[in-house]
């Protein structure tokens, strides 16, 4: 939604197939792909367009390595998420090289934020709810006590925003 409000073209792929999340998404405007139905490969064709920006989220390290090879040319892809394990691929390195190389692209890490990050996403909030209100309430799915954490976790697949509610409020 922080592209959506500075007049981006946003895609969502995720493993999802929600029918409420794909409201939410067609609400503001975000073309959404379940990678149960298609191939993260496939997607740049599906829109008839290169990808210029992917900021991948999802903690799995076989997604940041194939969003590294979708990104079109002079494309940008920011890791944010930490994978866990000891995961392995095999993959054409030289390959692998090349694309990014030749084809001019740039791949980021990022973890950290300033209390200027946060200030402007408290504005970036009251801004995206000025422009589709009542939307922000819709991605918290879920709402629960601090005794039912272990409940939350086992129905994170379930939802889109899961809220640990210190204030009695449960959803």
């Amino acid at each position: 939604m922080l592209l959506k409000i500075r007049s981006f073209d946003v895609v969502s792929v995720d493993r999802s197939d929600n029918a409420y999340k794909d409201m939410i998404f067609k609400e503001a405007g975000i073309i959404h792909f379940n990678t149960g139905n298609i191939n993260l490969h496939d997607i740049p064709a599906s829109l008839g367009r290169p990808i210029d920006l992917i900021i991948e989220e999802t903690g799995s390290s076989s997604v940041a390595l194939h969003s590294m090879m979708v990104v079109g040319n002079n494309g940008v892809v920011v890791l944010t998420s930490i994978t866990g394990g000891d995961k392995k691929m095999e993959i054409c390195s030289d390959c692998f090289n090349q694309g990014l190389v030749l084809g001019n692209r740039t791949v980021v890490g990022s973890v950290n934020a300033h209390g200027r990050d946060f200030d402007r996403g408290i504005k970036d909030l009251l801004d995206i709810q000025e422009r589709w209100p009542g939307i922000l309430e819709k991605l918290i799915t879920a709402k629960y006590p601090p005794e039912k954490v272990g409940e939350a976790f086992d129905k994170m697949e379930s939802n889109i925003k899961v809220v640990i509610d210190f204030g009695g409020n449960e959803r």
